[in-house]
């Protein structure tokens, strides 16, 4: 039974840390789509 619960921490863990991970990548994605559109703001002018 410990066990078990050390696995289900273990997972929670886990999967906290890809949220974060997941979390960190959409707000790289939303700066670069933000350069992306001043850049071509830029271009246009």
């Amino acid at each position: 039974m410990c066990c078990q619960k050390y696995e289900v921490t273990q997972l929670t863990k886990d999967t906290e840390i890809r949220s974060d991970r997941i979390h960190q990548i959409q707000v790289q994605l939303e700066t670069l789509y933000q350069e992306v559109q001043t850049y071509s703001q830029n271009c246009q002018v």
